[in-house]
């Protein structure tokens, strides 16, 4: 490499000072030549960042002052320090990463020269000794040859002076490994320290505590809203601008460095003399040195990014629709009014009753001006101070308080519920639509609670006051905390179970009301206790019967792993009562329940179908029993799974006729094989004062019989209710007056033998 060129103007490159011409060395591709620049020290003797951990600058910004996570821009170099006493060099581990220099070995010059590349070691010497010729700084791009091949890196250095003698260097690397073409671009024009600030918007300082010292670049300046030299830098003058809230960490960054070890990282908020609010990332490290501690760092300015992360969390937190908070947003808010303390705090969920059906036959852009307007309502009903939130579906929540009685709450609430109940007239629909709201609340009071439990807890009550009725709200207390309890219980029992398979089948019979003689049985499930709380007063072994689990299967969706295990045990003891038997001839059927999530589930069906397939079972010995849940809103996928069951000859019926889902349309739609009728018509039927019940199950008798379908009546407990059911003409009969459930082995495998 040739000399660099001597000119006039100011900061131009000038001829390494003291050195000899040497032979040009080979060119990197695309390399910087090495740029010096004469003494201009607007920050003579400082010595700054030995060690600094650059890594630790482009790391995530810790939360300060209300400040969240946020990343500095990439590009920041790594740094490193030269002392000229004793040529040690300190470098921060991204550089030791870099030169792949093993941890906390000692590094000098000369360590680091061997590892240059041959043909670049006169580049590097160039470095070295412009640097001891006092040049203000320089730079330049030198290959190293390091474990996994050969690493470029351009250089940038300025030196350290005191009393007019060269005492250190200090500077930072930049890998630039496979630029290639590009570096020329890339690199061309950066001007040593100054090139580098500009690059990565880095301010570096270093204080003397003694001394009571503090010199900084050129960026600092800009930090504090002022021109380069404008003020002469003190720790004072910086505190002064720190937020008053953030100079506590200040202090941590200098005043108290020199008694702690290792580094620190802040965020600030600093406000200029142009009246600039910024924050600033500032990091600081105690160097100790034989003139005593000095504690050097560096700053860069994060406005942006805060900002920005602030703008990407106010948006993430906020429903698209309303224009509400969501829930990652309620919840936040609701963690921040618990940690408070203030007073008594309220949780209302509100869901409302009937948006599916606006949403599946008007349209979503129906649906979604009527959630606008739901919000509309309650942002003129609630007083200031409340927060409302979206969330997700119909489904909002509002949090009163801090400080709100009962009294006022329950007013609340039910000025709520009232509100919602009006109807709608929204653009784009005909007439108004009706779409009231269920609520469910709680609220803190003397404990202790996160925001998830206090949402399980009014989740809870929404739910009571669906199962109420709807258009009402539900308080949650000690019987639904209780019922909560039990529930959880119940579901890890149910799980455990699963996995455990201590899961077993009963049969209870069912008998023709004209020759008394059983016919088939309706397969039932049971959980066998594991010994735990579960187990209750009967220990281990206890058989939990289905209304401990059923609900929550259902309300978990385990109900659909329950029914496939009970349809797969009831094929095996099918085709082994009719191996028994020589043949399906005199083989009792056998029913099983199949859940309305069992129905929409794809391939449940389909696999009850090819498993009497496998066995080679008639079709006719398996009944399904359906409630009509399953009928009321129907999915495709669920009535593609019911005409299957009908085409392939299995009898299916309904089961629990009569309870609160009635519609009857779908007798018209469906050629169903049997009826049956629930235990609460049954239960009144025969008593002498009770002739209302006769006629109720007379015209269910009746309506099944006009389409054809078999009528079955269960919870027979007492011979009469039998005798009156005979008389009215009902088929088929089940009830402890009959059998209690069994142990499927129990059951005889064919009627009467």
């Amino acid at each position: 490499m040739g000399q660099p060129r001597a000119t006039g103007e100011p900061g131009a490159p000038v001829p390494i000072s003291g050195t000899a011409p040497r032979t040009a060395p080979a060119v990197v591709p695309g390399a910087v030549p090495l740029q010096v620049h004469p003494a201009r020290r607007p920050c003579e003797g400082l010595a700054c960042c030995p060690a600094a951990e650059a890594a630790a600058l482009v790391e995530a910004m810790a939360p300060a002052g209300g400040v969240r996570h946020v990343a500095v821009p990439a590009g920041l170099p790594v740094l490193w320090s030269w002392s000229a006493d004793g040529g040690h060099v300190e470098a921060s581990e991204r550089v030791r990463r870099a030169l792949r220099l093993p941890p906390g070995a000692r590094v000098d010059l000369g360590v680091v020269r061997r590892l240059v590349h041959p043909d670049d070691r006169v580049r590097f010497d160039d470095l070295v000794l412009a640097l001891a010729g006092a040049a203000d700084s320089a730079q330049g791009t030198v290959r190293f040859v390091v474990p996994g091949g050969v690493r470029v890196l351009h250089a940038w250095a300025a030196t350290r002076v005191r009393d007019g003698a060269v005492v250190g260097a200090f500077g930072g690397l930049l890998d630039v490994t496979g630029a290639g073409p590009q570096l020329d671009v890339l690199l061309s024009g950066l001007g040593g320290l100054h090139a580098a600030e500009e690059l990565t918007g880095v301010g570096l300082w270093e204080w003397d505590p003694v001394a009571g010292e503090l010199l900084w670049t050129a960026p600092m300046y800009g930090l504090l809203g002022v021109e380069p030299g404008a003020l002469r830098p003190t720790v004072e003058r910086w505190h002064d601008a720190v937020h008053p809230q953030d100079r506590a960490l200040a202090r941590r960054l200098d005043v108290e460095a020199p008694g702690r070890e290792g580094s620190r990282l802040e965020t600030l908020r600093v406000t200029g003399a142009d009246g600039v609010l910024r924050y600033v990332r500032c990091w600081s490290r105690a160097v100790p040195g034989p003139d005593g501690v000095r504690v050097s760092g560096a700053a860069v300015e994060v406005s942006r990014q805060v900002r920005d992360q602030v703008r990407l969390e106010r948006l993430s937190a906020t429903d698209a629709v309303t224009g509400l908070l969501n829930r990652q947003g309620l919840v936040e808010r609701l963690r921040h009014v618990l940690a408070g303390g203030c007073g008594e705090v309220a949780l209302i969920l509100l869901d409302l009753d009937h948006f599916k059906v606006v949403n599946d036959t008007l349209g979503h852009h129906i649906g979604d001006a009527l959630l606008v307007e739901v919000a509309r309502r309650l942002g003129d009903l609630l007083p200031p101070g409340t927060v409302t939130a979206r969330m997700g579906g119909d489904e909002f929540a509002v949090l009163a308080g801090p400080g709100i009685d009962r009294a006022a709450l329950y007013a609340l609430v039910t000025s709520i519920v009232a509100a919602l109940r009006g109807p709608y007239r929204l653009p784009g629909s005909v007439g108004s639509l009706s779409c009231p709201a269920s609520a469910g609340v709680t609220s803190r009071g003397d404990r202790t609670v996160g925001p998830e439990e206090l949402l399980a807890e009014a989740d809870l009550a929404l739910y009571q006051a669906k199962d109420n009725g709807r258009g009402r709200f539900v308080v949650f207390d000690d019987p639904l905390r209780a019922r909560a309890r039990a529930r959880h219980l119940a579901e890890r029992t149910l799980r455990s179970a699963l996995a455990e398979q201590r899961l077993v089948l009963h049969h209870q019979p069912v008998v023709d009301l004209t020759t008394g003689r059983p016919v088939g049985a309706e397969a039932l499930v049971r959980i066998r206790a594991d010994g735990s709380v579960a187990a209750g007063a009967g220990g281990a072994g206890r058989l939990l019967p289905p209304e401990e689990f059923i609900d929550v299967a259902e309300d978990t969706g385990l109900i659909v792993e329950l029914d496939c295990w009970v349809m797969e045990r009831a094929l095996e003891h099918l085709a082994a009562c009719v191996a028994r038997a020589g043949g399906p001839d005199g083989v009792p059927w056998l029913a099983v329940n199949v859940s309305p999530r069992s129905m929409d589930q794809p391939g449940v069906i389909s696999r009850l179908l090819d498993g009497l397939q496998s066995y080679g079972l008639p079709p006719r010995l398996l009944k399904v029993e359906l409630t009509e849940r399953s009928f009321l809103g129907q999915g495709p996928v669920g009535e593609s799974a019911l005409r299957a069951l009908l085409r392939s000859g299995v009898p299916v019926g309904i089961d629990d006729f009569g309870t609160g889902y009635s519609a009857l349309a779908y007798l018209q739609r469906f050629d169903l094989d049997f009826m049956k009728i629930d235990r609460s018509f049954v239960a009144a039927v025969g008593a002498p004062e009770r002739g209302r019940a006769d006629a109720v199950v007379t015209a269910i008798v009746d309506l099944a019989h006009a389409h054809g379908m078999e009528v079955t009546a269960e919870g027979i407990e007492h011979p009469w209710q039998a005798a009156r059911l005979r008389e009215i003409g009902c088929d088929l009969a089940q009830g402890y007056h009959f059998g209690r459930p069994t142990s499927q082995d129990a059951v005889p495998p064919a009627g009467g033998r």
